[in-house]
């Protein structure tokens, strides 16, 4: 029986020494993934600023996208219920 009792409590203690050093590496990660996200969320943001020249959104369009095309922006006002559709062509 006593056998028994400390095979389990062996067992019982190298596998919460396994969950814990698991649950610390995935932390670790989404920690990582969480400010990687931020960051790209606060260049997002900055992009949204007016720039020196008048220029409200700036962003870099990849090979995939050509001119003409629509770009759709809701855009909601202070004193308005719901946000305004707003459709903007290039050409």
């Amino acid at each position: 029986m006593f056998r028994l009792v400390r095979f389990f409590v062996l067992t019982s203690a190298v596998t919460a020494a396994a969950i814990a050093i698991a649950m610390f590496f995935y932390r670790l990660g989404e920690v990582r993934r969480l400010v990687a996200f931020a960051e790209q969320q606060n260049v997002e943001l900055a992009r949204s600023f007016p720039t020196q020249d008048g220029a409200v959104l700036s962003t870099a369009f990849g090979d995939e996208v050509s001119r003409p095309f629509e770009i759709q922006l809701y855009i909601e006002f202070p004193e308005a219920i719901e946000p305004e559709l707003f459709t903007i062509r290039l050409q």
